[in-house]
């Protein structure tokens, strides 16, 4: 079934929004940075069972044996939600204590540091692309 592999994905109005009217305005520019092996980063949940052949000419694994799958792969249907229910979590999480904007799941927003000014960040399946008015800009770098 199609709706169980949803994945919310950011509206380009909102990336406009992001990069253009608020850089400009600041005065700055939008950092982006893409999270490498971001699908195999996400844990499968506890009621998902996968079982995959390993390919034939891999040296670890004897002929006629199967894998366990502990993490997603990029091949999975699921793949992309399971990315992005632990990254948002991890970016609610109290250590980072982002909020995310009821009109867009993909866009999160607040002061993850006291008395500076707010972060944008907006998620595209492993992309990220974040500004702050804040002139050192030291976020995620």
């Amino acid at each position: 079934m199609k709706a169980d592999c949803f994945t919310p994905v950011v509206s380009l109005p909102l990336v406009w929004l992001i990069s253009t009217v608020l850089a400009v305005h600041h005065k700055h520019t939008v950092k982006q940075f893409d999270c490498k092996n971001a699908f195999v980063q996400s844990t499968l949940p506890g009621g998902e069972v996968m079982i995959i052949q390993p390919p034939c000419d891999c040296p670890l694994s004897s002929p006629n044996t199967f894998w366990h799958l502990k993490k997603s792969l990029y091949s999975l249907k699921h793949a992309s939600q399971h990315w992005y229910q632990m990254v948002s979590k991890i970016l609610e999480s109290p250590e980072i204590d982002l909020r995310r904007c009821n009109n867009d799941p993909c866009f999160f927003v607040d002061t993850p540091l006291h008395g500076r000014p707010p972060l944008y960040l907006v998620l595209y399946t492993d992309d990220f692309i974040y500004f702050s008015p804040n002139v050192v800009e030291q976020c995620f770098e």
